[in-house]
This record gives C-alpha cells, sequence and structure tokens, in this order.
C-alpha cells in the first residue's frame, strides 16, 4: 500500500491503458521501441532493429510476432514471457495496479537495503511467478524488481532498476530503466514518452 500511494494511487485505480515510446541500448546497439498497454490482458511491444521492425502482441492467451512481412503465433512459454515482462515495465507500474486491485497478493518479507539505501522487501505473487519488490523506506518508491525469466540456456536471475522518477499524468515513473541478468549490466532503456488513458486503437492487437 505503501508504494501503491508513492506512485499516485488515484491515478493507478483508474489506469485503463498506457502507450510508451523509448530506446534500449544493449551492448552498444541502440533501439527505439514502442510499448502499448490495454489492461488487463493485451500487451504489443515494437522495436526498430536497424532497418526492420520487429512487433510482439499477446492478447489474452494467445499472440504471435510479426517482421519482415511474416508473421507466426507465439508458443504458450513465450506468451508466458511477455505477459511477465508486463508486470515489470515501467517501474512495476501494472504489478503495483494488480496488487491495488487485489489480482496480485503481496507479502511484506523483511527489511534490508537496495544501492545502499534502507529498502523494505515484498513479494508479489502473480500467475507468472514471485516479483520481490525493493521498496525505498522512506518514500515507498518501487526501486527494483527481481524475478526469474526463462532465457536461451534456462532460467534467468532478473533484476530491473527504476531511475530518475517522474511525475507523469499523476503517476510517478522511471525515465530510466536497467536490466541486469545474472548479476551482469544486460540493458539500459531510456523512456521519453508516456501517454495514459488516451486509447489504444483496437487494431494495434490485432495486425
Amino acid at each position: 500500500k505503501k508504494a501503491v500511494k508513492a506512485v499516485g494511487e488515484s491515478t493507478l485505480i483508474n489506469l485503463k491503458d498506457m502507450y510508451i515510446e523509448g530506446k534500449s541500448n544493449q551492448d552498444g546497439q541502440e533501439s527505439p521501441f514502442k510499448a502499448y498497454i490495454e489492461l488487463p490482458d493485451k500487451y504489443a511491444f515494437e522495436v526498430l532493429y536497424g532497418e526492420m521492425s520487429v512487433k510482439f502482441v499477446v492478447n489474452g492467451d494467445t499472440g504471435y510476432a510479426s517482421g519482415g512481412g511474416q508473421r507466426e503465433d507465439l508458443p504458450s512459454s513465450e506468451i508466458d514471457r511477455f505477459k511477465k515482462k508486463l508486470w515489470s515495465e515501467i517501474g512495476g507500474i501494472f504489478l503495483l495496479k494488480g496488487v491495488l486491485d487485489g489480482t496480485v497478493k503481496a507479502q511484506y518479507v523483511k527489511e534490508g537495503t537496495f544501492a545502499g539505501a534502507p529498502a523494505e522487501l515484498v513479494a508479489a505473487q502473480t500467475p507468472q511467478g514471485i516479483f520481490l519488490m525493493f521498496l525505498d523506506k522512506k518514500t515507498g518508491i518501487l526501486q527494483a524488481l527481481r524475478f526469474d525469466s526463462m532465457g536461451e540456456k534456462g532460467p534467468e536471475d532478473v533484476v530491473k532498476m527504476y531511475e530518475n522518477p517522474k511525475d507523469v499524468q499523476g503517476l510517478k515513473l522511471p525515465q530510466q530503466i536497467t536490466v541486469n541478468v545474472g548479476g551482469e549490466a544486460k540493458s539500459q532503456n531510456k523512456i521519453w514518452k508516456v501517454k495514459i488513458n488516451g486509447g489504444i486503437p483496437a487494431d494495434t492487437f490485432t495486425k
């Protein structure tokens, strides 16, 4: 509840959809991306690799990937992975929305530290597994999420760190996200545009 209040409870209650634009830097390669989210279970992620745009869509329990004039259905394991990714998007805002709505169960674990500062650790149980939340003890802001994700070589320990929070239409959202996998930095994402409850075109999740 502390984290929900810190991020903007009144806006979070009425959150229906979100559009995000940003840029990911992985191994020195920069890739612009766009994300479209419509609650409760629609998620589209489009990324530009050089000249080619690749789009991943999850709509309920179905999903597909498209790019280069081709389209193929996503296997259930990939759909599950993208559902997990949604929980951790842009400061874990949809995880906190689930806690507020009662669809995600949260349990206090213990006090600890994160980045050298006092933190409170809370475990959040979702249909896609457990996320460990690191909350700034003073402000309640969600600083990081830790969770397991399935990589090419098996399960991976992922930590997403949320930095430079800024007020966006009543929600305090990070402008930078650093992703560590197995204790090593994998990517850094910068967010430059967010639109809340602006409506998502229906065909975003069908074509």
